[in-house]
């Protein structure tokens, strides 16, 4: 029987991180409680694929129509990538990218 590979998210307010964390389908979070807040960057992180397929400028429109939505569900801009991604955190600070699915 092959392993599974679950992610777990440190956090100070596990509540908040699982309600953000419930918007997008995805694989299974874990989110753990610990005492101290982040203070570097990450080594790893989630990445958030929109569907569908169409021209990059297509693309881009549901790429940034899904980082809209996740700021509206407690997410922050970092930095965006035209035409490519939306690098982002959740509300602790935990990074992640909005991008499109591959082809």
């Amino acid at each position: 029987m092959a392993a599974t590979i679950d992610l777990t998210l440190d956090g100070a307010d596990t509540q908040v991180l699982a309600v953000f964390w419930k918007t997008a389908l995805g694989p299974r979070l874990c989110i753990l409680k610990v005492p101290e807040p982040k203070t570097a960057k990450d080594r790893l992180h989630i990445d958030v694929r929109v569907p569908g397929h169409g021209s990059s400028d297509e693309r881009w429109v549901r790429i940034t129509s899904e980082s809209e939505r996740l700021v509206e569900a407690g997410g922050t801009i970092l930095e965006k990538f035209d035409g490519h991604h939306v690098l982002m955190a959740d509300p602790e600070g935990n990074e992640f990218c909005v991008g499109a699915a591959s082809t």
